[in-house]
């Protein structure tokens, strides 16, 4: 019986990662921008992060194209819009964390840089613990930008347990932050504490990805 049942979800493996390769084969074309915390509260999250984008890049087509930001003490366009993923992983391997969190500020360059895309279905992705110190533009300016952009900013993200967050004010209202821009332009913010939630956080990004009208 035990082996019958190995065989079973063994199989619904196989069928469920060949329709999640079929789906990114007949969906069209995506252009993502990525923005990657690197500020220093990302210090012990930062594998995560890296981890997030490599598990994505599995779920595309060759057609997608993406672009990386960096967030630290200021954004930094770090790869425009390419279809190499092995590029866009190579320069996250390299990002080190540290200084304050311009992240608002970064958003604000992605939300302009995804113009640039050759694809009519685009979107953001922000991965960060949320925190931000270091901006010059607000809250509430991003999230009129984000609607203005009719541009989906999906948020995966990257928190400490519970008990051990909020060491500082922005670590502990980062989860609202992220949630609010993302709900604000229609997308979603997926939270991540442990290695083992990862998977199925990308599953239901990439299902949304594909399935996003804009």
């Amino acid at each position: 019986m035990l082996i019958g049942m190995r065989w079973h979800w063994l199989i619904v493996g196989l069928l469920s990662g060949s329709t999640a390769a079929q789906q990114s084969q007949i969906s069209p074309p995506l252009s993502v921008g990525i923005v990657s915390d690197s500020s220093g509260s990302m210090r012990s999250k930062i594998d995560k992060s890296r981890e997030a984008v490599a598990q994505l890049f599995k779920t595309i087509s060759p057609q997608d194209e993406f672009f990386l930001i960096q967030s630290s003490n200021r954004p930094v366009l770090v790869s425009g819009f390419t279809a190499s993923t092995e590029e866009i992983l190579n320069r996250l391997s390299s990002m080190q964390s540290e200084g304050r969190s311009a992240l608002l500020d970064a958003i604000y360059m992605a939300l302009h840089q995804v113009k640039k895309a050759r694809n009519p279905r685009k979107a953001l992705l922000v991965i960060s613990d949320g925190a931000n110190n270091s901006s010059r533009y607000r809250e509430g300016e991003i999230k009129s930008l984000t609607r203005e952009a009719d541009v989906p900013v999906y948020a995966i993200g990257i928190y400490e347990s519970f008990a051990l967050r909020g060491r500082t004010t922005e670590e502990l209202f980062g989860p609202d932050l992220l949630h609010g821009i993302a709900e604000r332009s229609g997308a979603h913010h997926f939270a991540v504490e442990t290695w083992a939630e990862l998977p199925d956080v990308i599953a239901k990004l990439g299902t949304d990805l594909r399935a996003a009208q804009h």
